[in-house]
């Protein structure tokens, strides 16, 4: 179910959302030791950005430790 505020909110912030995670994603990359971080870097890039997170009034989320 998607949420009307949260849809409204997204256009006037969407942009610096995403932004703001792909300077951040740029940054962790750097810094990352070894393929599985940059991994683990990667999948929670496209977890911040992606709309069904962002839209949605409901949410879960299941992390596996490897």
């Amino acid at each position: 179910q998607i949420s009307i505020s949260s849809v409204m909110w997204y256009f006037f912030l969407g942009i610096f959302f995403h932004f703001r995670s792909f300077l951040t994603l740029k940054r962790q990359l750097r810094k990352a030791e070894n393929d599985f971080e940059k991994m683990a870097i990667k999948d929670q890039y496209l977890l911040n950005i992606n709309l069904t997170v962002l839209l949605h009034k409901h949410l879960c989320v299941v992390f596996k430790k490897k």
